[in-house]
């Protein structure tokens, strides 16, 4: 890349505040890099303790401290990588379910929003028109908006489990729940865009 005349190599991930950031902000380069660390310091710390029936309990506690304080640095950034990565094997590896342009942007959050529009700056505000709320997210839209409750009522009526955290696991569970939570997201979105009020 270059930046005037100055040639600026780009890399993958970097390092900042002590936590290492890919491009695609998956944290596992972090993850793997940390889980090394605690490692290492793990075998440096036991190799001072004397190895004849072991060391007393007091003294195990230490080492752990101190790899518990490394693994956990930052880890409300980073820890829903790890349910993220689990999700995605599993929706790649399932025998059923299509990932159409609707579904995808149930689970990336990012396409009719106003809130993704708004930051790539398409539209004026991220509020809803319709209802006012200062956030239109994937969460606002599928699981709280009052426009779409009769339509998130039919749905839990034939499936409970309708919340961000849950989702997925309900769509794995089977063809037949896959297709009716595609179904729901379709019928939002498009109904969405005919209201125009992602202009």
């Amino acid at each position: 890349m270059t930046v005037r005349t100055d040639e600026v190599e780009t890399k993958g991930e970097v390092k900042y505040l002590g936590v290492t950031v890919d491009t695609k902000m998956t944290f596992w380069p972090h993850v793997h890099q940390t889980a090394q660390k605690a490692a290492e310091r793990i075998a440096s710390s036991s190799r001072l303790m004397g190895n004849t029936n072991g060391p007393r309990p007091g003294k195990r506690r230490l080492p752990m401290s101190t790899v518990n304080s490394i693994l956990l640095y930052s880890a409300e950034i980073w820890a829903d990588s790890l349910k993220t990565q689990k999700y995605c094997h599993a929706i790649t590896t399932r025998g059923f379910g299509d990932v159409n342009l609707d579904v995808t942007q149930l689970l990336t959050g990012r396409g009719y929003f106003r809130r993704y529009l708004h930051n790539l700056n398409r539209v004026r505000t991220s509020n809803l028109t319709y209802c006012g709320h200062e956030r239109d997210d994937a969460e606002h839209t599928f699981f709280e908006c009052n426009r779409w409750t009769e339509l998130r009522q039919r749905l839990e009526a034939v499936v409970e489990g309708i919340t961000p955290d849950k989702i997925v696991r309900v769509m794995l569970h089977s063809t037949e729940r896959w297709q009716l939570v595609a179904t729901y997201t379709e019928t939002i979105l498009r109904r969405k865009n005919a209201d125009g009020c992602l202009t």
